[in-house]
């Protein structure tokens, strides 16, 4: 069984959870753990992972959705570690920033433009004008969940990307969509972009926005989820 872990997040949901601007997702299976961004401070990072049940040590790979500081800024947490940890990168990352992460123990390797595929794991690169950024795709049997940093691609523009690549249902879109720095005008627009599409659950967070997250409460009360520093939910 996988359980979804959200371990950094500008808003608490359990006790104890430390909230910043940030946003760090785990997904735990068996005891291993994958983690898609590392919020924004090592210290707010590994308490919070230890209050979800993580340890250090059982951590197989960090995927980076992009490098703003809110994404990766907890990386610092595994300096030094003493398992070799992969870490998957965006395109064009500076060859001299993939040393520098290696010689800090990381076994890093850059995201390839179509994709890398981890059993059903699925890292997708979303091409746009902005800065380099990719999502992370769990494949189920009948279902995709996915999960996306900061969406600055428009989260719009990644999930139908997703759709006409795996054409099966949204079980849960989970992360940031950035509507914090859109208009109200265009974060209507992408909500009813998303109406059309087959989607089971949304956990907007992080720089989705407090306005927006409200809003996707009302335009979708059957689908929302409502979700803070500390939520988890089995799959």
């Amino acid at each position: 069984m996988k359980t979804l872990h959200l371990i950094c997040d500008n808003r608490p949901f359990r006790e104890g959870f430390i909230p910043s601007w940030g946003l760090s997702i785990g997904l735990e299976e068996n005891g291993w753990w994958t983690l898609f961004d590392l919020g924004n401070s090592p210290d707010i990072f590994s308490r919070n992972f230890t209050l979800a049940g993580g340890d250090m040590s059982r951590v197989r790979r960090v995927i980076l959705s992009h490098l703003h500081h809110d994404h990766a800024g907890g990386l610092g947490a595994f300096r030094g570690s003493q398992a070799p940890i992969t870490l998957h990168l965006p395109e064009l990352v500076a060859p001299d920033e993939v040393q520098a992460l290696k010689a800090w123990g990381f076994d890093a390797n850059v995201v390839p433009v179509d994709g890398l595929q981890s059993e059903d794991l699925w890292i997708l690169p979303i091409p746009s004008g902005h800065l380099p950024e990719q999502l992370l795709v769990i494949e189920e049997r009948e279902s995709v969940i996915v999960l996306t940093g900061c969406a600055h691609y428009g989260i719009e523009t990644g999930l139908w990307q997703v759709w006409d690549r795996f054409r099966k249902p949204f079980s849960l879109v989970c992360g940031g969509f950035h509507l914090a720095f859109r208009s109200p005008l265009e974060a209507e627009h992408v909500m009813n972009v998303l109406s059309r599409l087959p989607i089971g659950a949304l956990a907007p967070c992080h720089c989705t926005g407090d306005s927006a997250i409200n809003k996707f409460q009302e335009r979708f009360p059957e689908q929302f989820i409502r979700v803070g520093a500390g939520w988890f939910r089995a799959l």
